[in-house]
């Protein structure tokens, strides 16, 4: 009995298996639909629609189990599949089958097919993005029978035909996107119906005809974009009636008439647009009347270039929300007015007058939110502006400008592209001019400057484009501008340059060794060389050959001798020689590029066979010139000597006497060829000066460069003005979305940077054995100096990274007067220092380095004593009465990591303000961190990094909570470091309390170039220190301490040209925050990984660099630091 039960048991166990068994083999509908779905993929890297497996489908269940399915109930309601790279063809009916589908994503892959009229049977769908696939063919009218649809995007693919009528009946549609297509035929009138619309997007389309009536009752519309289309008519002022309207483009098509705004739709205006852009469109008339000028009032962008406006520019009293204004490519005349160009008067970051008919002088420019400026091609006139505010890129070429280049000199350091070409511009170029440090482009090409090129040209650290072609430029090239480890594009074409191509000085360490040549050929970036129509000669130097960038060489119409070096061939990415007009011999060399793809050897006096690579040019790359030069494929030019073999058995048969008087008679001939040979070179080569002293010449043979390509400079500005609709480009410092930032200005790469003085040095100051014009800008060791005062007439500088940003090794020796000493006030505030003003007067000093306060020089006492002494600029400091008030304060004020200030000095003149403090002998954070050229310093270690800024934070803590005041100049440079522990110490701080408002501001300006002003201090109106900006400034030195990178740097990648805060909180947001550390720290830990507590560096560092409302204070920062250390 109990082995039947048993049996029985074991029966209905493996009958329950069996059963349950079948049952999991048993598909739904839906999870069939996703198997035929997945037959169409033929290409699934990531693997997740290939992961789909019927197994996992359980008693027909939905698979939820499945990437990308949602379910609900049993029924599929979402398949997300965007931005997994699958393609395939498939087709989109069989979506039909699920009925209870409500979100349908695809985007971003390489899907293909075309949309079935099944569709329209999706009766629950709410949300369609196709975008950014290959679909194809005609969008069905079925689609209107999606009642339910709230977003559908078709953007991205290739639709044709028109937009079906139908899309009308899609009441509950809120978003419709099919932009990027090929749709033609005029925008269906349907669309008016479609009244809770809140974005509608039909650019980058073949659209004709006009906007349809209705639209402007759109009471949701937020979005409108019909950009680059074939629309056309007049727009109705009634279009801007749009009452929730924030975005609408209208770009790049063919509207005409009078542009569409009225008074009575004024106030409509004002709510809600903030972006509006009408370029390159056909609209005519007036910008706009004085009456309505609020409509400027709540604009962020506007935007109507390459029109045919007319008129006078309006003075736009009230433009206080717009940042982008462009108005290029029109016909206004009259002035530009001053207002746009005021400090306070208006907050334009981005400004673009160019192609119109201004004229008139330019006013100063003192707005300090002004970072791009184009006034280019109009007909402004008189001096250039003595000052530039803020501006980061300024094109006034092509205009009428006059005058010298000496008002450089007082323009501020934010510059970063300049272009003044084609003016009337006169004199030499200025030698002081060290404060563009961060200048990246600078064209002076097209006017009449004169003399030698000035060395400091040599010293710019960002430089990659100089053009000072067209000119009447004299003496010898710099050695320096072919060293340059930054310089890409060198164009000093037609000028009156001489001597030699400085490339010989370059030798190789070893004669024996070809890679042991000196870092100027290792790491010179040259890729265009424009040196044409000039009067350099000697030979091309051999070393030409280590320029292996280059890409583009122009020597045409010098007098350069001897033969084509053999070493062009090395330069593996030449795609552009000449070399005509000069004086060269000898055979073509065998072996140049292959990537050679115009080529110009005429005029000169080459030999030989044209090398078989080079055939493929046609004749005019060998003649006119090289008589004696054979192109095989062309008959060979008559060089007088008879063919022995057809020749010879005549003359064997003549008499002696008809020899002779045939030999002499050759002899003759022979005399009388060659004088009328000398006699024509001498004609061409002058002639062909000639030619290349005529301007109208130079501008034909500009011409014909432009036309093919070649090394003319002006496509090297070209990006930094508008391009029409066809292939718009953008300026990497331009302004993306103001609308949508919530930084201190759109222009998220450039900060403001106040105008500093650079420093001075005594002017009976000679160095022994060194020319001291070759000092600006390196990295020598601070010279020995006695006592100068900084002031505005500079010729040498110091790194504006850094008050701090070099140490003495090795001083150079300077012979200086014996200066009067110091005739004012010293107090002293310590009672352990001892020091009189005669001592302090005759103590010898180096410099260190300068900020917008001033000169920091080190001090050496009779004692062996070391004090570090700033000597503040003048016209900063406050009344005697002020300053000392707030000075003594500072006396109390004693932290291990706060260097106390030990004295001040108040003398009898306006710039004789000294303070005093201890000297700090191992330099500034920035001297460990990312100013290490030319000394033996090492990177600092993890440990090192961590413990210095607990340090800063501790001192920060100290001053925030117990002295209630803030640093408000913190900064990598005001962080010295003591003792072999390197102990973070911070200096200068609370210097505010001793300046004048204007010192204050100035103060804060150079922050903002350098990367630490908080956004908030950017919009303020009177901008004043504040312990959560120092909050801000703490968090980017922790970025620079994480990143091994300066606060001021320009980031290029992926992600477009950045500053440091935002590159990290990019990569961070995209959970890519260990691709921002420092490299060197790897290396240094001897690991793959960073090193523990870097990751909560930087989440602290993130924090401190908030919004302001959200910032920690420096109590909190300074904890969760010392937590990491612990």
């Amino acid at each position: 009995m109990d082995r039947m039960k048993t049996f029985t048991l074991m029966g209905i166990a493996a009958f329950v298996f069996c059963f349950g068994l079948g049952m999991a083999q048993v598909l739904s509908e839906d999870a069939l639909v996703l198997l035929e779905f997945k037959k169409g993929i033929h290409k699934d890297p990531l693997g997740h629609v290939s992961s789909w497996d019927e197994k996992s489908v359980v008693l027909n269940g939905c698979p939820t189990s499945w990437y990308g399915v949602v379910c609900s109930d049993g029924f599929i309601t979402g398949i997300d599949l965007s931005s997994l790279n699958i393609a395939g063809e498939i087709n989109l009916g069989i979506f039909s089958k699920l009925k209870r589908l409500q979100n349908l994503s695809l985007f971003n892959n390489s899907l293909t097919g075309n949309l079935s009229a099944e569709l329209g049977t999706l009766g629950s769908i709410q949300y369609i993005d196709l975008s950014d696939n290959l679909f194809y063919g005609s969008i069905p009218g079925e689609i209107g029978n999606l009642q339910n649809l709230q977003n559908l995007s078709f953007a991205g693919n290739k639709f044709t035909g028109i937009i079906p009528d139908s899309v009308g009946a899609m009441s509950s549609l809120l978003n419709l996107d099919l932009s990027r297509n090929s749709l033609n035929g005029q925008m269906p009138t349907t669309l008016s119906k479609l009244q809770d619309l809140v974005s509608l997007n039909l650019s980058l389309n073949k659209l004709s005809g006009g906007i349809p009536a209705g639209v402007e009752k759109f009471l949701n519309l937020k979005n409108l974009d019909l950009h680059q289309n074939q629309l056309s008519g007049q727009i109705e002022s009634s279009l801007m009636l749009l009452m929730s309207a924030e975005y609408i483009d209208l770009s790049c098509n063919l509207f005409s008439g009078q542009l569409p705004w009225k008074m009575q739709i004024i106030a409509s205006l004002t709510q809600s647009l903030r972006y509006l852009n009408l370029s390159n469109n056909r609209f005519t008339g007036l910008l706009q009347s004085d009456d309505s000028i609020p409509l400027f009032d709540s604009l962020k962008v506007l935007d109507i270039s390459s029109n045919q406006l007319t008129g006078e520019l309006p003075a736009f009293h009230f433009v206080y929300a717009l940042e982008v204004l462009r108005l290029s490519n029109n016909r206004f005349s009259g002035f530009v007015p001053f207002t746009l160009l005021a400090q306070d008067s208006s907050v334009l970051v981005e400004l673009d007058l160019s192609h119109n008919n201004l004229s008139g002088p330019l006013g100063v420019i003192t707005s300090t939110t002004l970072r791009i400026l184009n006034i280019s091609s109009n007909s402004l006139s008189g001096p250039l502006p003595s000052k530039t505010g803020t501006c980061a890129v300024m094109d006034l070429s092509n205009n009428v400008f006059t005058g010298d280049l000496s008002v450089l000199q007082t323009w501020g350091n934010s510059m970063q592209v300049l272009d003044l070409s084609c003016n009337q511009i006169t004199g030499s170029v200025p030698n002081e001019t060290s404060q563009f440090l961060r200048l990246t482009h600078l064209n002076l090409s097209h006017n009449a400057l004169v003399g030698p090129l000035p060395s400091i040209l040599g010293t710019y650290p960002k430089l990659n484009v100089l053009d000072l072609s067209f000119n009447h430029l004299s003496g010898f090239l710099l050695t320096s501008l072919f060293s340059s480890s930054t310089l890409s594009g060198l164009h000093l074409a037609s000028n009156r340059f001489t001597g030699t191509i400085p490339l010989q000085t370059m030798l190789p360490v070893s004669p024996a060794s070809s890679s042991a040549y000196t870092p100027y050929l290792q790491y010179s970036r040259l890729e265009s060389l424009d040196l044409s129509s000039n009067q350099l000669n000697g030979s091309i130097p051999v070393e030409i050959g280590f320029l292996e960038s280059l890409r583009e060489l122009n020597l045409h119409g010098n007098n350069f001798l001897r033969s084509i070096p053999s070493e062009i061939s090395k330069l593996g990415n030449l795609s552009y020689l000449d070399l005509s007009v000069n004086h060269l011999t000898g055979h073509i060399p065998p072996n140049l590029p292959n990537s050679l793809k115009e080529l110009n050897l005429s005029y000169n006096n080459l030999l030989g066979t044209v090398p078989q690579n080079l055939r493929r040019f046609p004749e005019l790359s060998f003649h006119p010139g090289n008589v004696q030069l054979i192109f095989p494929h062309i008959a060979s030019p008559s060089n007088g000597v008879p063919n022995r073999e057809s020749n010879g058995s005549h003359a064997e048969g003549l008499k002696p006497g008809h020899k002779a008087l045939i030999i002499g008679g050759c002899a003759a001939g022979a005399a009388i060829l060659i004088a009328l040979a000398l006699f024509l070179h001498h004609r061409r080569v002058s002639n062909s000066q000639d030619l290349l002293e005529n301007p109208e010449y130079n501008k034909q043979v500009t011409r014909a460069d432009d036309n093919k390509g070649s090394t003319s400079s002006a496509r090297h500005f070209d990006s930094y003005k508008n391009a029409d609709c066809t292939e718009p480009v953008s300026v990497s410092l331009s302004v993306d979305d103001p609308i949508a930032s919530k930084k201190e200005s759109p222009v998220a790469a450039l900060k403001a940077f106040s105008s500093e003085p650079a420093l001075r040095w005594p002017s009976d100051v000679k160095l022994e054995g060194v020319d001291s014009a070759k000092l600006i800008g390196s990295a020598l060791s601070p010279p020995k100096i006695k006592w100068s005062s900084p002031g505005s007439n500079s010729h040498l500088s110091s790194s504006p990274r850094s008050e701090d940003s070099f140490t003495p090794d090795h001083p150079v020796i300077l012979k200086v007067r014996s200066p009067d000493r110091l005739a004012g006030e010293l107090y002293i505030l310590d009672q352990n220092l001892v020091l009189t003003a005669e001592e302090l007067s005759r103590a010898p000093a180096e410099v260190l380095g300068r900020s917008s306060h001033g000169t920091s020089y080190k001090a050496t006492l009779d004692n062996g004593h070391l004090l570090r002494v700033k000597w503040l600029r003048e016209g900063l400091a406050k009344c005697r009465k002020d300053f000392t008030r707030e000075a003594k304060k500072f006396g109390n004020i004693k932290h291990p990591n706060i260097i106390s200030l030990r004295g001040y000095y108040w003398g009898p003149s306006e710039h004789e303000k000294l303070i005093l403090s201890d000297f700090m002998s191992s330099g500034s954070l920035v001297s460990h961190m990312y100013d290490r050229s030319g000394r033996t310093i090492s990177p600092l270690s993890w440990g090192q990094r961590l413990k210095i800024a607990v340090d800063v934070a501790r001192g920060l803590n100290y001053l925030h909570c117990e002295r209630f005041m803030p640093h408000g100049n913190l900064k990598a440079a005001n962080i010295l470091l003591d003792g072999p522990d390197l102990s973070g110490q911070l200096s200068d701080y609370g210097l505010h309390r001793l300046m004048t408002q204007t010192g204050t501001a100035e103060q804060l300006l150079n922050a903002g170039v350098l990367g630490y002003r908080a956004p908030e201090l950017a919009s303020a109106k009177k901008p004043s220190p504040s312990c959560k900006a120092d909050i801000y400034a703490f968090g980017v030195i922790l970025l620079e301490i994480l990143t091994g990178r300066s606060a001021g740097d320009i980031i290029s990648g992926d992600m477009g040209v950045v500053d440091l805060t935002d590159w990290v909180r990019l990569l961070a947001t995209e959970g890519r925050g260990a691709e921002c550390f420092d490299p060197a720290l790897l290396v240094i830990e001897g690991g793959q990984a960073p090193p523990k507590g870097m990751d909560d560096m930087l989440s602290i560092a993130l924090k401190c660099i908030h919004p302001v409302s959200e910032r920690p204070n420096i109590r909190t920062v300074y904890e969760d630091l010392t937590s990491i250390l612990a």
